[in-house]
């Protein structure tokens, strides 16, 4: 029974402490050990992640044990050397000389006085005392550099808890079970987080970022509590937008920035940032906290962060390097938060995406392996299909190797173009899909509809993995790369499971094709590029990733119209005509046509597509002035003198070009077909 206050506390602490197994049987060991080669545990983590609470453990397991120990809060004591000289030797008089323990917490604090300790007051302590360090920083290389401290020194990481680890905690502080995905969402099972995070559910019940601003303050207070000036909060927190952060990128984040390579160089250091071979990582909870504290306090500039990184990254993926694009893409679809948790990005999987090797036919090769894949997800039937696939459409499969090139995934795009009668009768998903292209505008010359028909790991199927994480960039490069992409669909085998996911990238569910094989029904997403092209897509998860409110649907925002070959020729002829005269324009076609959009903005508003459309239309019949062909070169001066700057018939503009009326106007025709064929091949590439 509890005697005094410290024991009521020592009580609760040990009701309320979770996890940390490997570290206190460590300690355990050490303590109770006749003869162990370890004096210094060197423990070490981020704010919050529970440093202080294992040392109050590992002092009640040292007061079990009945081993004298000495507890001490390095904010107690003097950072100078002559005053921490006279403090210690007071505050361990009484270890003795047998077996004691002596902890120190914010160990951090003492950095500028650290090698008094390590070379002067610990070499002076009793051979059997085993001494706790626990700070934010790991050992300093002298530490590890000296041979006596390397021999007796073992460095204990603390971590954030294991997720069965925070359910337990949660569970502790009688928290409903419904709500643990939330906090373990956010907090990632940071000790600190959990905590602020709890009472607020047992508060209000429920808990969101956005609404819990003082939750936030305290977590950034505690996460980043020293920050040497403004210039440096800027930088963390432009790092936390992202999922990496380099030199380059920095310096766009923060343009313009003269001292980007002094700020790069100060993130470096800190604890909560980890340097990979790629840049750096700013640890999850950290950036979530970060970037969620910007968004509320600043909106304005938690925006502008986003477009800069958004325009870094889209001027990356013009690089021709595949590998590039794919990590270019990834940091993009990383700006989208609701994207993430289907997103597992760690640099360190070693995966890579190849076309796969099917140059000796489908039973050779990745062929036998892709087979045996989709077999053991998806029963034989399927697996038969997948082989006839790897026969009929080679280059459709792409392979996920792990680094050692062993096969941990694949993806096969159908092109429903090339799919036959004898395939669509064979595989129920082909004979859905090209029924659903039937429901569509016809495909126009050039263009090319894909059916991704497998989309797999081997070891977690479709559930998010780093495998299916690297499949989500491929897509998104295909999505965004393919010359003529008009309709793509994508099925799944838990379609409810992937709402989110497809609501936020635009893709739109079409039970109609949904299919079944072997017993098993998948649902299908899909998108029109041609209705809403892959810039507009851009240009709205921009409008969702950053929270901005999206303007109202409006006549100067209709979605694409997709217009066949004859339709789009007619448009052009009026435009041609009403080239001058803007107000006739306004209902032309070519307004929601491809071309427009892409030199339009989303938001664009009628006379912006006006202006567009009659640039496109002279720009297209300027580039025949300087064509070498000489018929193009005559058209450039019918169309001019009919059109562009008009004479005040066609009469007198046959009469100004000395030409009989009826050659001017079987040549116009000409001209205006010429013109015509221009901007359909750009309608049909953009």
């Amino acid at each position: 029974m509890a005697t005094t206050m410290a024991d009521r506390l020592a009580e609760q602490r040990r009701r309320a402490f979770v996890g940390r197994a490997d570290q206190l049987e460590l300690f355990a060991q050490i303590l109770t050990a006749a003869a162990s080669p370890v004096a210094v545990l060197f423990v070490h983590g981020p704010a919050g992640v529970g440093k202080t609470t294992l040392l109050h453990r590992y002092a009640e397991l040292a007061e079990s044990a009945g081993v004298p120990h000495v507890l001490l809060d390095a904010r107690e004591l003097s950072p100078t050397p002559q005053e921490l000289a006279q403090q210690l030797p007071v505050l361990l008089d009484h270890l003795g000389a047998g077996r004691s323990v002596l902890l120190v917490d914010t160990f951090e604090l003492l950095s500028d006085v650290e090698h008094i300790v390590r070379d002067q007051v610990l070499p002076g302590l009793p051979a059997q005392c085993l001494v706790v360090l626990a700070g934010q920083q790991p050992p300093a290389s002298a530490w590890l550099t000296d041979p006596g401290w390397a021999a007796l020194l073992r460095t204990v990481p603390l971590q954030n808890f294991s997720v069965q680890e925070s359910r337990n905690y949660l569970q502790l502080k009688h928290i409903a079970t419904e709500r643990f995905e939330d906090a373990l969402t956010f907090t990632r099972g940071h000790p600190l987080a959990l905590a602020l995070i709890s009472e607020v559910l047992q508060r209000h019940g429920t808990f969101s970022a956005k609404d819990s601003p003082d939750v936030i303050k305290t977590l950034v207070d505690r996460l980043v509590h020293v920050v040497p000036s403004p210039a440096h909060r800027r930088a963390l927190e432009a790092a936390a937008q992202v999922r990496v952060v380099t030199e380059p990128l920095l310096a766009a984040l923060l343009e313009p920035a003269d001292d980007a390579a002094d700020l790069f160089a100060w993130l470096r250091r800190l604890t909560l940032v980890d340097a990979r071979p790629s840049g750096l990582y700013i640890h999850d909870l950290a950036r979530d906290v970060l970037a969620a504290d910007l968004q509320w306090r600043d909106p304005q500039l938690h925006a502008v962060l986003h477009d800069r990184a958004r325009a870094h990254y889209l001027a990356r993926l013009q690089d021709d390097d595949h590998a590039s694009q794919a990590e270019a893409l990834m940091d993009l679809m990383f700006l989208h938060p609701a994207l993430r948790r289907f997103l597992l990005t760690s640099d360190s999987s070693g995966l890579y995406a190849v076309p796969a090797d099917l140059a000796g036919g489908p039973d050779s090769g990745d062929g036998p392996g892709i087979q045996d894949m989709v077999s053991s997800h998806e029963g034989a039937e399927s697996g038969a299909l997948a082989r006839r696939w790897l026969e009929r459409q080679p280059g459709a499969w792409v392979v996920v190797r792990t680094a050692s090139g062993e096969v941990a995934g694949a993806m096969c795009t159908l092109s429903l173009t090339e799919a036959s009668p004898d395939d669509a009768a064979a595989d129920p998903a082909v004979r859905a899909a090209l029924a659903e292209l039937g429901r569509h505008p016809p495909l126009r010359p050039g263009e090319r509809a894909t059916l991704c028909r497998y989309w797999l790991s081997r070891q977690e199927y479709q559930a998010v993995s780093p495998v299916q994480s690297l499949i989500a960039v491929l897509l998104g490069r295909y999505w965004l790369t393919t010359p003529g992409l008009a309709l793509t669909l994508l099925p799944f085998a838990e379609p409810d499971a992937w709402t989110d996911f497809a609501a936020y990238a635009d893709q739109h569910r079409l039970p109609t094709a949904d299919f079944a094989v072997g017993g098993r029904t998948y649902g299908v997403f899909g998108h029109d590029w041609r209705v809403v092209s892959p810039t507009d897509w851009l240009a709205g998860l921009a409008i969702r990733e950053t929270g901005r409110a999206q303007p109202p649907p409006s006549a100067s925002q209709p979605r694409l119209l997709v217009l066949d070959r004859d339709q789009f020729a007619s448009e052009v002829r009026r435009a041609l005509k009403d080239i001058n005269r803007p107000d006739r324009l306004r209902d032309n076609a070519l307004l929601r046509s491809r071309i427009v959009a892409s030199k339009t903005a989303a938001t664009a508003s009628v006379r912006d597509q006006v202006e567009a459309l009659q640039s496109l239309v002279r720009e297209a019949v300027a580039t025949m002035q300087e064509a070498p062909a000489t018929l193009d070169r005559r058209a450039y001066r019918l169309l001019h003198r009919a059109y562009l700057a008009p004479a005040a018939t066609l009469e007198n503009a046959a009469a100004a070009l000395n030409l009989p009326s009826s050659t001017f106007r079987r040549h116009l025709t000409q001209a205006v077909a010429r013109v015509t064929e221009l901007l359909w091949e750009t309608e049909l590439g953009t």
